[in-house]
């Protein structure tokens, strides 16, 4: 679980480092600003999460037919 969390947290710093920073006009600017990013890297986390446990349940499959062998 904690290699996963890094993980996560790794593509978090490379998603906010790839968005070219904008000026915001005010507070409220700023604030949808970091929400949508916020928005992008959920989106982002749910993907590999899922991507992940795929991985996860195919290393399971792959653990049970050497068990057999």
């Amino acid at each position: 679980m904690n290699r996963i969390l890094t993980i996560l947290t790794a593509a978090a710093f490379v998603a906010l480092a790839e968005t070219p920073p904008q000026k915001p006009r005010n507070a409220v600017d700023v604030l949808k600003a970091v929400r949508d990013q916020n928005a992008k890297l959920l989106e982002r986390q749910a993907a590999s999460i899922k991507k992940l446990e795929e991985l996860e349940a195919t290393a399971k499959t792959v653990k049970n037919f050497a068990a057999r062998s």
